[in-house]
């Protein structure tokens, strides 16, 4: 079993492509190309990535509904690497 490491990146970027995910039900997966990708004071950041790469992003199907987020929107998050997957963080979710 794989030990949890708290882990958190906020990414900021433009929703590229969104589409439902094919193995997590009631969740959407996005290509995000990033503008931002900064660590978060007081957690390991566990995402690779650049600025300026694109990432695929798993979001809640009703977080997703909940700020209108689709292809073309720009936002912001938290987001955690699970094992394999980065995620957001629900409550963190910013238009912008």
């Amino acid at each position: 079993m794989m030990p949890i490491v708290p882990n958190r990146s906020l990414v900021e970027g433009k929703i590229v492509c969104i589409a439902k995910s094919p193995e997590i039900r009631d969740f959407s997966v996005m290509d995000v190309l990033t503008t931002k990708n900064n660590p978060v004071p007081g957690f390991v950041n566990l995402s690779k990535h650049k600025t300026g790469d694109t990432v695929q992003i798993h979001i809640a199907d009703e977080v997703q509904k909940a700020h209108g987020l689709k292809e073309g929107s720009v936002f912001s998050a938290l987001v955690r690497k699970a094992p394999d997957n980065l995620f957001v963080i629900p409550d963190s979710v910013k238009r912008l």
